[in-house]
């Protein structure tokens, strides 16, 4: 169970994609791990997935040397397949870039739009039609730049997802629960773990 708290930063390295998610050289969980353990993320198996592998591993011995009745192994597993399905959807986020093509089309529009708006409301505006044109194509390529922000919500720009944040307190609370879990309190009343 020492690994479910390292499945978090795995992730999180996963999904910033840092030279390190696919060791154990990483210092936040490298004393969690089993000795040996790695991804295989050259081949297309990362950390988190081998972690997983080894806690349903886990489980399954829990369950054969009566650590949890079937119905809460059972339960377990689920959990544990939410868990990869979540980051799943994370890498699927994470992997699709908004097409080069929309892109490209989306500054050329842009840009004729631009070109062609003083024309279309000189009529009306006169002069002021240059500050309005100005104050539109400022707001306008302001949405698209936000647009190309929000392609990757993992990194490290101030308005990306608050991913440390996340993680530590989802490691605390996992820590929390772990130990609770060993101390057989009345939370988990059915431990027969030592």
């Amino acid at each position: 169970m020492r690994l479910l708290p390292s499945l978090l930063p795995s992730t999180k390295a996963q999904l910033r994609h840092h030279e390190e998610s696919t060791s154990v050289a990483k210092p936040e969980y490298n004393e969690l791990l089993p000795y040996g353990i790695r991804g295989f993320e050259d081949r297309g198996l990362g950390l988190l997935l081998q972690l997983s592998v080894e806690i349903e591993a886990y489980i399954k011995r829990g369950q054969d040397r009566g650590w949890f009745y079937a119905p809460q192994a059972s339960q377990l597993q689920t959990q544990l397949n939410a868990i990869v399905t979540a980051y799943s959807n994370l890498e699927t986020i994470h992997l699709t870039p908004i097409a080069v093509a929309s892109l490209i089309h989306l500054q050329q529009v842009l840009a004729l739009f631009g070109i062609v708006l003083p024309f279309g409301i000189v009529a009306q505006m006169q002069w002021y039609a240059i500050p309005m044109t100005a104050a539109i194509m400022f707001t306008v390529y302001g949405i698209e730049a936000i647009g190309a922000q929000l392609e990757d919500p993992f990194g490290y720009d101030k308005n990306d997802i608050k991913v440390d944040a996340i993680v530590e307190d989802l490691r605390v609370e996992t820590i929390v629960l772990l130990e609770e879990w060993r101390s057989g309190s009345v939370t988990f009343p059915q431990n027969k773990l030592t």
